[in-house]
């Protein structure tokens, strides 16, 4: 979510010397209002009014598709293929 983006771009930004990192003013400020994401309801959008859980599914569904399509995905069961 939001809350990664920030601490993760303030690390960069801190460790690296580099402003290049830091991130945009709209990433602060949605921290300070506690609009982190998904998880909070609210950050870049407002899931407020989603179902969230099936938001997840089909997301997951799509990536599940695309990695087939791209013949990304491992093998059933995890092992090797025969």
């Amino acid at each position: 979510g939001g809350d990664i983006l920030y601490h993760a771009s303030r690390y960069l930004a801190e460790n690296l010397g580099s402003d290049r990192y830091i991130s945009p003013q709209n990433v602060h400020d949605n921290m300070a209002q506690g609009r982190n994401g998904l998880r909070d309801g609210q950050g870049f959008y407002d899931f407020t009014k989603m179902d969230v859980p099936a938001y997840q599914r089909d997301q997951m569904a799509r990536f599940v598709a695309l990695f087939s399509h791209l013949n990304l995905l491992p093998p059933p069961g995890g092992g090797e293929e025969v």
